[in-house]
């Protein structure tokens, strides 16, 4: 579990997201929490100044420690407006929470937003979005470096497995798909057995997402966990 943060785009506005990640949801507790602060000082980006940004850090640690039971998920930010996104375990006591807010930052128009969520649909949204932001930033990176993004180049997909039965059952599988698979014991104590799959690919973000999409869904289904994407320097 760690957090992580990118660029993302949302209803064709680029906006930045900070999400914490992690493989399952079963610490989430049930209820949905969404605080959304408009931005006074927005740039031509939707983004704050600097100084606004520290007021909407403080927004932030009152969110958190206020929350009795309470976890942030999530920030988003985009088309002048920060959305801050939580799961508690009650609803009770909500509404003196969110007067609190209010009279504690009252330079700034919040809404709040309280609804059931036992499935956390909202955490795996902002995943998928936290996922994409990733994506992009991996990719800028290897643009910057040289990469072609209309020459198909090699991709390979990390994926983990606890035995190597499991590894070699999984890699049988991805080769009459006509990947190129390796299985090696995890470097990382603890991660178990390495499935590499590898094949080429144009650098483009909706084909890794489509395969990400793809490998996680094998992964998940197989016992396994996804660990992402990565490409060769020089390929």
């Amino acid at each position: 579990m760690g957090w992580h943060a990118g660029a993302t785009e949302i209803g064709g506005a680029i906006g930045f997201i900070r999400f914490l990640a992690s493989p399952d949801t079963d610490w989430l507790p049930a209820i949905r929490i969404a605080v959304r602060v408009a931005i006074k000082t927005e740039d031509r980006n939707g983004m704050p100044n600097e100084l606004e940004s520290g007021e909407l850090d403080d927004i932030e640690r009152d969110l958190v420690q206020g929350l009795d039971s309470g976890v942030l998920v999530g920030v988003l930010t985009v088309d002048g407006k920060r959305d801050f996104h939580l799961y508690g375990a009650s609803r009770v006591g909500l509404k003196e929470w969110a007067q609190g807010i209010q009279t504690a930052h009252l330079d700034h128009e919040m809404e709040f937003l309280v609804a059931d969520d036992p499935e956390h649909s909202l955490y795996k949204m902002l995943q998928k979005d936290a996922e994409a932001a990733k994506d992009r930033v991996a990719i800028a990176n290897l643009l910057d470096l040289g990469a072609d993004p209309t020459a198909p180049r090699r991709i390979e997909h990390f994926t983990y497995f606890a035995t190597e039965s499991d590894a070699e059952s999984a890699a049988v599988l991805l080769r009459e798909h006509d990947y190129s698979v390796s299985v090696t014991a995890s470097a990382a104590p603890g991660n178990g057995w390495l499935v590499l799959a590898a094949f080429d690919e144009l650098l483009q973000l909706d084909r890794i997402a489509h395969y990400r999409a793809q490998f996680d869904s094998f992964a998940a289904d197989r016992g396994g966990e996804y660990d992402g994407w990565g490409s060769p320097i020089g390929t």
